[in-house]
């Protein structure tokens, strides 16, 4: 008896002393519950994805999706934007939207990708008990792509859908836009020895 009291008091004495060392401002992290996320390997894959963002915009603008012609534009050049754009056009278009070629007179929806890539080995392989989805092979990838379309009415956003998914390490290429967002600014100045 007398010792598993001494072994309460020596847990109890444990964990007062451990709640001392944190600060109370601090949050505490906690593992957030068990979630999926799709891994795209393949074109059909983008073309679900890019049918959900289209889906989800024409819900958005409800009956006024039809009022104006839509103009899909984006600044990314990468393998994956080029392709999505393409894939919304046409999920547009079976939607009933009159998709212009040309941005004058139309509702501009703006179309950005972003690449993210996390440090490599990261936890997160597990197996999704009663989920329904299949575990993708190769563990965790370090990469991931945020993809968001947005409707864009002047300087307001007027609806925008985003969607997340993990990629194939080896892959990540297709998603790099290889154009530079840096400006290249020339400084004019005095010279050595007084003004020009």
């Amino acid at each position: 008896m007398i010792t598993r009291n001494r072994g309460i008091a020596i847990t109890v004495g444990s964990l007062m002393l451990a709640g001392c060392t944190s600060s109370p401002d601090a949050p505490v992290p906690v593992v957030p519950a068990l979630t999926v996320q799709t891994k795209t390997q393949a074109l059909v894959h983008w073309e679900s994805l890019s049918n959900d963002l289209a889906d989800g915009i024409a819900q958005d603008l409800g009956s006024d999706a039809t009022r104006l012609p839509v103009f899909i534009e984006t600044r990314e050049n990468s393998t994956y934007a080029a392709s999505l754009r393409e894939m919304l056009q046409a999920r547009l278009a079976r939607n009933g939207l009159v998709v212009a070629t040309r941005a004058d007179g139309a509702r501009r929806l703006s179309l950005q990708t972003r690449l993210v890539a996390f440090r490599e080995g990261r936890s997160g392989a597990r197996v999704a008990p009663d989920s329904g989805h299949l575990q993708a092979t190769g563990g965790t990838p370090a990469h991931e792509v945020l993809t968001t379309l947005a409707v864009v009415d002047g300087s307001n956003y007027r609806a925008q859908r985003q969607a997340i998914h993990y990629i194939d390490d080896a892959e990540a290429g297709l998603y790099r836009s290889t154009v530079s967002r840096a400006k290249t600014l020339n400084v004019v100045g005095p010279t050595r020895g007084g003004a020009r």
